[in-house]
């Protein structure tokens, strides 16, 4: 009952303003918006109650995934009061990860591989920092990544690519450096690249948004957004409804359902499933043109698909036999792996298959913290330090103008 009318009163605040404005003229905007907000903050005792006393975020994060986690401890740390609203969906592409930080593999945009690379090389002080504030070690590999050509055509093709970074290995090498490696034609190694142990790093971000007194954590799922004058209010599925004076949208693959905002999103979600195999004769991450084998501990994790099927993040036995064949192609004595784990998620994926990160420049308050497909583990350190820094600041360190959100037509 108390968030209803806590709700209702938020409502009849905002009239109450309309009305003495529409009253007195647009003279009096700053008068009343000034009076506006003072009346918002002291009716909104409806948000989200604590049991010692009432706790009004000054921002909301919508997410409760890795991007999400990560967003709302890093906005914590600028002492700002952080609601985390999670839906907890079947199918979120964060547990499901390989952790693969790898950004000088493929043919990014420039500008956005500049910003993989950045994110990538934040990792170390990252994970150190987790650790000292939570005490979970999150084990970081930077040995490099190697990317395999099958043939002379595809080993022209990585040649061409090739950066101060990268390093190629010719067959003979090659063996000796990776052994268990099915006969290729040569490879790149990509120094600095790598993977992170994904479980372990959301274990620890969950650890550090639990024990922030700046955050509090709300299971739901968000249904509407409607802009205000001095704030945003979301809507839940069950009815309730929070405000905030700004809300970062990191809902991952589900982020196109929620209604209200001034653009549509076209994130889609796009399976991908990840076979567990047992046996690790690989020292390196390495990936092909359609697959990649990830060493991990006694285990080797074999992905992914790609696969537009919707909101079904159910693993299926074609997956796992298209998992089986990379297995094979990269490596014999893994292929022969029993099969220890087999997941999926739902990767939440843009047309043009980078991130949305950065403020809407039609409804203020609003920001975007979405659709990264492959590189959520990747990117989600950066994305945080983004949207913290607009936030607190009104502008980012990083030049993040390529994720820009108005790159999708209002």
């Amino acid at each position: 009952k108390k968030q209803r009318e806590g709700d209702q009163s938020l409502e009849n605040a905002e009239h109450r303003a309309e009305k003495e404005k529409s009253q007195h003229g647009q003279g009096a905007d700053r008068e009343y918006g000034a009076k506006h907000r003072v009346e918002l903050q002291a009716v909104a005792v409806s948000t989200t109650r604590t049991s010692a006393a009432v706790f009004q975020p000054d921002v909301i994060v919508v997410g409760g995934g890795l991007i999400g986690l990560t967003c709302a401890t890093a906005l914590a740390r600028q002492d700002l009061r952080v609601l985390l609203i999670s839906s907890n969906e079947p199918g979120s592409a964060s547990p499901a990860s390989a952790g693969v930080l790898a950004p000088s593999v493929g043919h990014s945009p420039r500008p956005a591989r500049t910003l993989g690379l950045t994110a990538r090389d934040m990792y170390p002080g990252y994970v150190q920092s987790l650790t000292s504030r939570t005490g979970i070690e999150v084990p970081l590999d930077r040995s490099g990544v190697v990317e395999i050509a099958f043939n002379d055509e595809e080993a022209s093709a990585l040649r061409s690519d090739a950066s101060e970074h990268s390093e190629w290995i010719d067959a003979r090498a090659l063996h000796d450096l990776e052994p268990a490696l099915a006969p290729v034609a040569g490879a790149m190694l990509y120094r600095g690249d790598g993977v992170v142990d994904s479980a372990a790093l959301l274990n620890a971000v969950g650890a550090d948004a639990a024990q922030d007194g700046r955050i509090r954590s709300r299971d739901g799922r968000v249904t509407r957004l409607k802009a205000g004058r001095a704030s945003i209010l979301v809507e839940l599925a069950s009815g309730d409804r929070v405000r905030a004076p700004a809300v970062v949208l990191a809902a991952g693959a589900w982020v196109s359902l929620i209604g209200g905002l001034p653009r549509a999103l076209p994130v889609a979600p796009v399976r991908g499933q990840v076979l567990a195999l047992a046996g690790a004769p690989l020292r390196h991450v390495v990936m092909s043109a359609r697959g990649y084998v990830v060493p991990h501990g006694d285990r080797s994790l074999v992905g992914s698909t790609m696969e537009r099927v919707g909101f079904d993040a159910k693993g299926t036995e074609d997956g796992a036999a298209l998992l089986r064949a990379y297995a094979r192609e990269i490596s014999a004595d893994l292929a022969a792996g029993a099969v220890v784990e087999h997941r999926a998620g739902l990767r939440p994926v843009a047309p043009d298959f980078l991130p949305i990160v950065g403020a809407d420049p039609q409804c203020e308050g609003l920001f975007y913290a979405c659709g990264h497909s492959r590189n959520g583990v990747l990117l989600a350190p950066l994305t945080a330090t983004v949207i913290a820094e607009l936030i607190s600041a009104g502008s980012p360190t990083f030049d993040v103008s390529i994720y820009a959100p108005s790159r999708f037509g209002a």
